[in-house]
C-alpha cells in the first residue's frame, strides 16, 4: 500500500486488478503540462478540480465512463492491472494534452 507521507489519514491503496482506493479526503484534480514559446515543458497548470467524498475509487484501467473515478469498467474490460504507461520522454509524445503559452 502506498501512502502520502505527512498528510494525516490520507491514503492511496493500489488494488489488485482494480482501481486505486483513495481514503481520507484526498483532493482530485487534473494537472496539465504547460509549454513555453519553444514548446518546451515549462510548468504545471491547474486543470479541472473534481468534487470528492472521504473515500473513492480512482480509475487505472482507462475504461471508466466517469474518469478520473472508477465505475467498475475494469471488470468488463478484464483489466489485469499491468502498468502500461509509456517510458518515452515527454518531447517524443504527441502534444494533444499540452497547453501552449
Amino acid at each position: 500500500m502506498a501512502a502520502l507521507g505527512g498528510m494525516g489519514n490520507m491514503r492511496i491503496e493500489i488494488t489488485e486488478n482494480g482501481p486505486c482506493r483513495v481514503t481520507g479526503d484526498v483532493p482530485q484534480s487534473d494537472q496539465v503540462i504547460a509549454t513555453d514559446s519553444q514548446s518546451q515543458s515549462a510548468r504545471w497548470r491547474q486543470g479541472q478540480e473534481y468534487e470528492t467524498s472521504g473515500e473513492y475509487g480512482q480509475c487505472r484501467c482507462g475504461q471508466s465512463g466517469n474518469t478520473p473515478f472508477c465505475d467498475g469498467a475494469h471488470e468488463q474490460a478484464r483489466s489485469d492491472g499491468t502498468e502500461v504507461a509509456t517510458q518515452a520522454p515527454y518531447l517524443a509524445m504527441p502534444t494533444s494534452r499540452t497547453d501552449r503559452d
